[in-house]
């Protein structure tokens, strides 16, 4: 049902307690790194901590894959720290149901901020020797006008066509009359960035008339050039958003339904309403509740802290080791219906890391997390303590 990919590594580096942001961009498909370095302490130097993605932008992204996209993190440097991750999604779908609508002229740039075009699907024409080549019988209109210098065995008579149209005909079979009939097609080459040469998709009713010359005379109906309207963007930031306690939309792979029950990995995008888009998490590495009784049996897992939206490496990240991995893929389901068709995501992906101590995990100069996760710091501390993450009081 679902097929995983990719290839591509990005690295980012952190600065001490630093936030570290690398993203990526799904517009069928760009990729983007963006890097925030944020000095706070002088214990930890530049390039300690990394970012380490997996992503390659060229993998498709379609109802029922998986895009190959492993986020993890490691220590080339010489102290040992604590590590956190955290994500912020950008999300924007077609608008009015990703149904298209059509506009009496061609797509330009006046209208970039409120519609996509709807392209026009060449590839069912083209043959193997090119474009619109015999193998597929479909042939330019232009290329096929009488003219008594350039082309004396022409069969149509030139026709009205509007600018930047391409007519594109096919020859069917002979009426028992002995008059042949003709299939028609038209695209619009759109001469506008972004959007450059892109070939928009244009209908029209074609009337073929047998003139006495010979010649074959087309009519047209009314142009219709369709568009998609453009949604506005849903934006999440896991941390900003929080607390997100009960609020993890984890949807059952079996069933496709969203259940609060089910284990990790797979969970909606908090930025999709529709919660189609998944974000895939490495089985069996994260957690979404610590064990109080044995505290020890958190050591190595990433603990998703629903309080204050970051996942935290159980353990200390010790100079020259890597954290298992988090993020696994990214995700849309075979229910996507049309609106999910041309999507952007950006998901930016934020890490923090600090050293070693108890009180930089609590304090306003750290993490701050006796004030931001007033209910899960203790927890959380008798977890890293159990995992001998700290290495000073």
């Amino acid at each position: 049902m679902r097929k995983n990919k990719k290839i591509i590594m990005a690295m980012a580096i952190l600065l001490a307690i630093a936030t570290l942001t690398a993203g990526f961009t799904f517009a069928w498909f760009n990729a983007q790194d963006d890097v925030t370095n944020h000095m706070e302490t002088g214990q930890l130097t530049a390039g300690d901590v990394k970012l380490v993605e997996l992503f390659n932008e060229d993998d498709p992204f379609e109802p029922g894959v998986d895009i190959n996209k492993d986020v993890w993190s490691v220590n080339t440097g010489s102290v040992d720290s604590l590590v956190r991750i955290s994500f912020k999604e950008i999300l924007t779908l077609l608008g009015d149901g990703g149904q298209h609508k059509a506009m009496s002229a061609g797509w330009t740039d006046d209208d970039l901020g409120d519609y996509i075009p709807q392209f026009f699907n060449a590839a069912a024409l083209v043959g193997p020797n090119g474009a619109f080549s015999s193998a597929k019988g479909w042939f330019n209109v232009e290329d096929a006008i009488y003219d008594e210098d350039d082309n004396p065995t022409g069969i149509f008579a030139e026709p009205d066509l509007p600018a930047g149209v391409t007519l594109l005909y096919k020859q069917g079979p002979t009426a028992l009359n002995g008059v042949t009939t003709y299939e028609f097609v038209a695209y619009y080459e759109i001469p506008d960035a972004p959007y450059e040469n892109d070939l928009q998709y244009v209908k029209v009713d074609v009337e073929a008339e047998m003139l006495v010359s010979g010649l074959v005379e087309l009519s047209f109906d009314t142009w219709e050039f369709f568009v998609f309207t453009k949604g506005t963007a849903n934006a999440f930031d896991w941390t900003v958003n929080a607390p997100l306690a009960g609020l993890l939309p984890i949807r059952d792979p079996a069933t496709g339904d969203l259940n609060a029950s089910a284990a990790l990995p797979r969970v909606g995008a908090f930025s999709d309403p529709g919660s189609m888009l998944e974000l895939l998490f490495a089985s069996g590495n994260v957690i979404t509740a610590l064990d109080t009784t044995t505290p020890a049996n958190n050591a190595g897992k990433w603990y998703f802290c629903a309080e204050d939206g970051w996942f935290y490496y159980i353990g200390k990240l010790a100079p020259g080791e890597s954290t298992p991995l988090l993020l696994d893929a990214v995700g849309l389901s075979e229910w996507a219906e049309d609106a999910y068709n041309l999507l952007s995501f950006d998901l930016i992906v934020n890490m923090m890391a600090i050293q070693c101590v108890e009180a930089a995990v609590r304090n306003t100069s750290g993490w701050d997390l006796d004030a931001k996760a007033p209910s899960t710091v203790g927890d959380l501390i008798a977890a890293l303590t159990a995992a001998n993450a700290f290495v000073l009081s």
